[in-house]
């Protein structure tokens, strides 16, 4: 899934503390009234990540070797991630 840089000036990338306040199964709702991308990474060789965007499941991605997942969450939808070793997660808001 590739993840294309957003010129709108109104958003910014902000590094989200992957072990802080995100966690790997838990749901969070996009509540900034416009879409925001997201990207989480994982340190895994060989593993799965999980990812539900408003209800929607996507297929597992496997992961070889730090490699990371980036997906578009609409205004209002809930969003999570699965996935073990959870090393980055980043969101343009």
């Amino acid at each position: 899934m590739a993840c294309a840089a957003s010129t709108a000036a109104s958003l910014t990338w902000r590094a989200v503390p992957a072990t802080a306040s995100r966690a790997s199964g838990v749901t969070y709702t996009n509540t900034t009234g416009k879409p925001i991308q997201v990207i989480v990474g994982s340190s895994l060789n060989n593993g799965n990540i999980g990812v539900v965007v408003a209800g929607m499941a996507y297929p597992a991605f496997t992961v070889y070797s730090s490699q990371s997942v980036c997906f578009v969450v609409p205004p209002g939808a809930s969003y999570s991630v699965t996935l073990s070793n959870l090393t980055k997660w980043v969101e343009l808001r």
